[in-house]
């Protein structure tokens, strides 16, 4: 069928409606400058970024507790590591017990120092076997105790070496009371 729009031949065609042609036919009677209907985008984009706002602050909030977070776990660590590392001095204390197999060897970075370790003392009826350092310096005549949470399991009868920085210890001998 042709139509005549001021003077201008127009196409138009007859369709059964919900058919690809009545949708065509739709599309080219729209396909001018299209009016914006009052809608709600923007208030959807408003909504969507107000939750996201949300979610991303409830992400925040949301604090890990000492056992998940890695770092804390690492410096609890690291607290434990120099506890076993920390010396205790206590300077001019009474000379150690009596007590036999022990060592006692000169101090490598103090030549005027002695280093008592260990030894056992049996008074009758039970032996006692000490794990305790001493230093014992000849020009103070004074004693020290060092003690430290690492130290090595009480022993007598064993053999030790001061060299360097260290004092070897080798063997031990088991004492049951």
């Amino acid at each position: 069928m042709e139509i005549k729009e001021n003077g201008v031949l127009a196409h138009s065609t007859l369709c059964r409606p919900g058919t690809k042609s009545a949708l065509r036919a739709s599309r080219e009677c729209t396909m001018g400058k299209k009016t914006k209907k009052p809608g709600k985008g923007k208030e959807k984009t408003e909504k969507k970024m107000a939750k996201a706002e949300e979610k991303k602050a409830r992400r925040e909030s949301k604090k890990l507790s000492p056992e998940d977070d890695i770092d804390a776990i690492l410096l609890s660590i690291q607290k434990e590591e120099a506890k076993k590392k920390e010396v205790h001095v206590e300077d001019n204390v009474p000379a150690p017990s009596p007590r036999s197999n022990c060592t006692l060897n000169i101090n490598p970075l103090k030549e005027t120092e002695l280093i008592l370790y260990g030894g056992e003392f049996y008074n009758g009826t039970k032996t006692f076997v000490y794990g305790d350092l001493y230093m014992y310096d000849v020009e103070k005549q004074e004693w020290k105790s060092i003690s430290s949470p690492n130290s090595p399991p009480p022993r007598s009868a064993y053999q030790a070496v001061a060299w360097k920085n260290y004092l070897y210890m080798f063997g031990k001998v088991m004492t049951f009371a």
